[in-house]
C-alpha cells in the first residue's frame, strides 16, 4: 500500500532546508542577532564588518525560505564582499551538515503525529511549509503568509517542546491572515465529511480491499484527516478507473519540494500529487502546466490494497 510522505502532502511541508538552516548558523557564527533570532551571543564578525546586517540578512532569509533548496551563496544579491564570506562559510558549514541533518530526523517523523491539530489551519495557510532549524535555544518565527520557522536545540529535541512552539506560532500565523470567526467550525465540517466519505467509498471496493483496510485502520475515526484526504482521492481514482479502464486528466501544477519535483493531476474533481520523473513520456513541452496525460491502474497479481496507476504524457 502506498501512503503519502510528508513533503508530498499538498497541505502540510515539513522539512530541514540546509539552505535555511545556514542562514541562521551564519547568525550565529557571525554574531548578528536578528529577533526571533537573537538569543545567541552578540558582535560583529567579519560579515557584518563587510556590510552584513539585519536588513539585507532578512532580505536573504525570506528569499531562501521562499525558494527552498536553493544554493544560500547564488541568493545572495547584497554586497559582494559578503557574498564571497558566505561561499567560504558555505564550505564550512556543510562538513558539519549531516550531524545536524540526523538530528533532525525524527522531528520530520513527529510533526505527522501532529495532523489532528494542525488541520483546521490548512485551508487557509496551504501549502503550510515547515522548517527547522539549528538554535541555541528553542523559538522560531513565520515568514510572510506561508512559512513556519522553527529555531530547535538540536542537542535538547523534545517533542513536547516542539509541537507547543510549532502550534503556537501557526495560531499566529493564521490570525495575521484575518481568519473568518467560523473558521474551526468551517474545518470541523471538512474533517466529518472527509469520515463520511471514506466511511462510503471503501463499501464500494471490493471484498478484500476492504478486509485490508479494515485490517490498516480498525478506526478510521483516529485516521488524519491529510491521510484521508490522499485515500479518500485514491480510492476515487480508483473506482473510476475500474469502471474506464484509462482516464485523461491535466497537469495544473509543478512545485519543488524538499529537492524533488511534484506535479499536481487534475482528473474531473480529483487531484492527485506524483513524481514529476514518474510520468512517462514528459518532454520539456507536453509535461508542463496545461499537459494532458493519460492515467492507467498498474495490473497487479497481489491480493493486496492496490491504488498505483500509470501516468504517461500525451502530445
Amino acid at each position: 500500500m502506498f501512503f503519502p510522505q510528508s513533503e508530498s502532502s499538498s497541505s502540510l511541508h515539513a522539512s530541514f532546508q540546509s539552505s535555511v538552516d545556514f542562514s541562521v548558523w551564519v547568525l550565529q557564527t557571525d554574531g548578528l542577532c536578528v529577533p526571533p533570532f537573537d538569543q545567541h551571543t552578540c558582535f560583529s564578525g567579519p560579515l557584518q564588518e563587510n556590510g552584513l546586517n539585519q536588513t539585507n540578512w532578512t532580505n536573504w532569509f525570506y528569499s531562501l525560505v521562499r525558494e527552498k533548496s536553493v544554493n544560500p551563496v547564488v541568493a545572495w544579491k547584497d554586497i559582494d564582499s559578503v557574498g564571497e564570506l558566505l561561499a567560504k562559510q558555505w564550505e564550512i558549514y556543510l562538513k558539519q551538515l549531516q550531524g545536524t541533518e540526523r538530528a533532525f530526523g525524527r522531528l520530520h517523523l513527529f510533526i505527522r503525529e501532529l495532523d489532528t491539530e494542525l488541520f483546521p489551519y490548512y485551508t487557509y495557510l496551504k501549502p503550510l511549509n515547515i522548517f527547522y532549524v539549528n538554535y541555541v535555544i528553542n523559538n522560531g518565527t513565520f515568514v510572510q503568509d506561508h512559512a513556519v520557522v522553527l529555531g530547535i536545540d538540536q542537542q535538547t529535541i523534545d517533542n513536547a517542546i516542539f509541537s507547543s512552539l510549532l502550534l503556537s506560532l501557526t495560531d499566529q500565523l493564521a490570525k495575521s491572515m484575518k481568519m473568518p470567526l467560523d473558521w474551526q467550525e468551517r474545518q470541523k465540517q471538512i474533517m466529518q465529511d472527509e469520515r463520511a466519505l471514506f466511511a462510503s467509498q471503501i463499501r464500494q471496493l471490493p471484498d478484500e480491499m476492504q478486509k485490508q483496510i479494515a485490517h490498516f485502520f480498525p478506526s478510521f475515526e483516529k485516521v488524519p484527516v491529510t491521510l484521508l484526504e490522499f485515500l479518500n482521492s485514491r480510492i476515487k481514482l480508483f473506482l473510476l478507473l475500474v469502471q474506464e479502464q484509462e482516464v485523461e486528466g491535466v497537469i495544473v501544477q509543478r512545485q519543488m519540494i524538499a529537492s524533488r519535483e511534484y506535479v499536481t493531476l487534475k482528473i474531473n474533481d480529483i487531484a492527485i500529487n506524483v513524481l514529476a520523473q514518474e510520468i512517462q513520456g514528459a518532454t520539456d513541452t507536453n509535461g508542463m502546466v496545461g499537459g494532458k496525460v493519460l492515467i492507467r491502474r498498474k495490473e497487479t497479481k497481489n491480493h493486496i490494497i492496490d491504488f498505483n496507476y500509470r501516468v504517461k504524457a500525451l502530445l
